[in-house]
């Protein structure tokens, strides 16, 4: 029997770092050879249209899909696999969501304009995976070109705007979709939501929570790696991923000790709270989270 191990969240806490240890360590394969993310279980035709492993090449090798949308999507989990382990990885929100948003801009400010393409469609301004991800796994052909302008607009937004304001935006987007926008940094700090939906499926014991700096004490890594995957060993440290260091976007870094951000600090004080009484409920091991990052400008 297959045994299937998915990095379901968050986004921009350490789930590149930690998949690809686990596949450096031989732990693990990808799912999907060679895509850390490839949606599977939430594109349009369960991954039909490209090649899924049906088992590891190695005998104690787990099948790794990292795709850290899952835990937002209960379509998505709805079609995992019932016998699997699941991690969750998560950073205080501030530094969470303030890391999204300069990879948002970084991209944004990365891509050209293609309004001016002669053929009226915008797909020119999207990086190769970002078009195999959302046009040929997760949105039909047929809204190709409303989902390649929308995401050149919100592009744009980023691009120009500045980080305030695009909190404002993405919640006042929220507010009238009840979702929200492409390019959001905002989606994957709703901690309390991502971890409910998956515990609507999974049982506690086959879900692992997560602050990424806790596993540099080796007797801790180690044993996080046999309780989640069964085996013994003494594993070298998890390197980190700083994909964006050094990488100027044109703003500082945030005070978020300033009052212009109390109304999300609320927000997130709120949700931490609730996913802490979801955790306590649950009996769910906080062994490897590290609540004092977690609070860290929210008390």
């Amino acid at each position: 029997m297959n045994k299937h191990l998915f990095i379901a969240g968050m986004q921009k806490c350490g789930t590149s770092a930690l998949a690809s240890w686990f596949i450096d360590q031989s732990l693990a394969e990808f799912l999907v050879p060679n895509e850390k993310e490839p949606n599977v279980y939430q594109s349009i035709d369960f991954g039909k249209s490209f090649f899924v492993r049906s088992e590891s090449t190695s005998p104690n090798a787990w099948l790794l899909d990292a795709s850290v949308h899952y835990s937002l999507n209960p379509f998505a989990i709805s079609r995992m696999p019932n016998n699997c382990r699941i991690v969750l990885c998560f950073r205080n929100p501030w530094e969470r969501t303030w890391s999204a948003y300069r990879m948002n801009k970084w991209l944004a400010m990365k891509l050209p304009s293609s309004r001016n393409d002669p053929n009226g469609i915008t797909v020119n301004a999207v990086n190769n995976y970002e078009k195999e991800l959302l046009f040929n796994r997760i949105y039909p052909s047929k809204l190709r070109n409303t989902i390649s302008r929308y995401l050149e607009d919100e592009s744009v937004r980023v691009r120009e705007g500045e980080f305030s304001a695009r909190l404002r935006y993405e919640l006042d987007f929220f507010y009238a979709r009840c979702n929200f926008p492409l390019r959001n940094c905002l989606g994957c700090t709703r901690y309390r939501f991502a971890l409910g939906n998956i515990l609507n499926k999974f049982a506690a014991s086959d879900v692992f929570l997560v602050s990424l700096p806790k596993l540099k004490d080796a007797a801790l890594r180690n044993r996080f790696v046999h309780e989640l995957l069964g085996m013994k060993g003494d594993y070298p440290e998890i390197p980190p991923e700083f994909v964006l260091e050094g990488v100027d976007i044109g703003e500082e870094k945030p005070d978020f000790s300033r009052p212009e951000f109390d109304g999300l600090r609320s927000s997130f004080r709120y949700d931490l709270q609730e996913f802490e009484k979801l955790i306590e409920r649950e009996g769910i091991s906080t062994d490897y989270l590290d609540f004092d990052a977690l609070w860290k400008n929210l008390r």
